[in-house]
């Protein structure tokens, strides 16, 4: 799918358009996966970047790429402990 946005000239010259492309499907990428609206392989995707640059971008902006509570941790590691040790 093609979107296009008709934005001011004048609140983009820092940008030229190759940048601001890159920039737009960057975020658009970390929202969807922020609401959990796609995979991070597929976020990965939208902002076309491999997957490893995509975590990195997500720690720089706070969002967990692992969404695990402390009680699930907790009962994994306690799963774990029963089985190895």
């Amino acid at each position: 799918m093609q979107v296009s946005i008709d934005l001011p000239d004048k609140y983009f010259s820092f940008y030229d358009k190759p940048a601001l492309v890159k920039e737009l499907q960057l975020s658009l990428a970390l929202i969807l996966f922020k609401q959990s609206k796609v995979s991070i392989s597929k976020a990965a995707n939208i902002a076309s970047i491999d997957l490893y640059e995509f975590m990195k971008e997500c720690k720089k902006n706070e969002i967990p790429v692992i969404n695990i509570s402390v009680e699930e941790q907790n009962e994994e590691w306690n799963n774990l402990k029963k089985e190895f040790l």
